[in-house]
């Protein structure tokens, strides 16, 4: 089971016997309205009917805006006038966003606020191992003023009753998680508020994620899934170059092996890693690598793209990886990256530009 708010192109295509897709609608009023009388919110039904039109019956947006009229309002819906920018440019669709921005006023200063600041480090669910961590770390302006370990059950435990915790996983009880757009919110001011703390929590993680494996060279997926977050978090560090010689050449690809997408035949999870070596997919490398890496990242990402059948996506890259190679005068690698793209042309068949790209292959050879 998938749930993504974006098309998952790999599902294209495919019969729905394979693959069965449904799209989920927005809340319909009465059932908006239902929600927030359920979450604790009193007032008239018109108000309330109002309150869900407002936020378009976004779930996410009505379950911020009842749990902060409910602790912050004395749940009184005709107060929410008073949430900071909530009333103005009601159809801009920003309502998730501008009630994200009125619990960060409203928990400033508190370990609630570090807590979703640290929920904005990740992608996934957050094991104890890693928060554990980044407590340790001290980081001044994030972890350095958490308190006690009272302090940080009570945020845990309030952030969960306001909804801006999920609750509690039964099968990992110790995990914290939170909505996509609530990590995304939060990670986001914390990057451009406090650029320090972000880079140096992104460091710390990329230390303890890269020493997590037992062993030196994972054997499955799931074992190498500690690995796949150090790459995350090393390149979120600025630690590109480290991340790719330490982490994804050596023991992700095992080198010349290519051993996730030869062996394991996981070019989804391969894609995955080399994004985080783009600061625009697939496009432009970050700036932290040298152009050798350079022209091995445009030559992987093309390579993972092909093998998924994402080939228009592909040309880009094998065209960079064209030119990046051919900057270090590294002739036969040139040669090979030039007769790769010629081939995807020609299979898209782009005849005319795959005779040029030949062509040029044979001047590098």
């Amino acid at each position: 089971l998938i749930s993504s708010r974006q098309m998952v192109d790999e599902f294209k295509g495919r019969p729905e016997t394979l693959v069965l897709q449904h799209d989920l609608e927005q809340l319909q009023v009465k059932d908006g309205v239902e929600l927030l009388r359920k979450i604790g919110v009193t007032g008239p039904t018109a108000e309330l009917t109002d309150a869900v039109s407002a936020v378009s019956g976004h779930a996410l947006s009505l379950n911020l805006l009842g749990n902060y009229i409910k602790t912050v309002l004395q749940g009184d819906i005709r107060q929410r006038d008073k949430i900071p920018g909530l009333m103005t440019e009601r159809n801009d669709g920003k309502h998730a966003e501008k009630m994200l921005a009125a619990y960060e006023t409203h928990l400033h200063g508190t370990a609630a606020l570090s807590v979703l600041s640290l929920m904005g480090l990740f992608d996934r669910p957050v094991s104890p191992g890693a928060i554990e961590c980044l407590q340790q770390a001290k980081i001044v302006g994030l972890t350095d003023a958490l308190g006690s370990d009272a302090d940080w059950c009570y945020a845990i435990e309030d952030l969960r009753e306001q909804n801006l915790l999920n609750a509690v996983n039964p099968d990992y009880p110790e995990n914290l998680d939170c909505h996509p757009l609530i990590r995304e919110y939060f990670g986001r001011q914390l990057q451009s508020q406090q650029p320090e703390a972000w880079q140096q929590a992104h460091a710390r993680l990329y230390a303890y994620y890269k020493a997590l494996p037992e062993k030196e060279l994972p054997d499955t997926l799931e074992e190498m899934q500690p690995l796949f977050s150090a790459v995350a978090h090393g390149c979120a560090a600025g630690l590109h170059q480290q991340a790719l010689e330490e982490v994804y050449w050596p023991r992700i690809k095992r080198k010349d092996e290519h051993y996730l997408t030869k062996k394991l035949g996981a070019f989804s999870d391969d894609l995955a890693a080399v994004a985080h070596f783009f600061t625009t997919p697939w496009q432009t490398p970050a700036t932290g690598l040298s152009d050798y890496w350079k022209a091995e990242i445009f030559n992987d990402a093309a390579f993972r793209l092909r093998a998924l059948g994402r080939l228009t996506e592909a040309i880009v890259p094998f065209s960079q990886a064209v030119k990046s190679v051919s900057i270090v005068y590294d002739w036969e690698r040139s040669a090979i990256a030039s007769g790769n793209l010629s081939q995807l042309q020609l299979n898209l068949g782009d005849i005319t530009n795959a005779v040029s790209s030949a062509a040029q292959s044979v001047v590098y050879a």
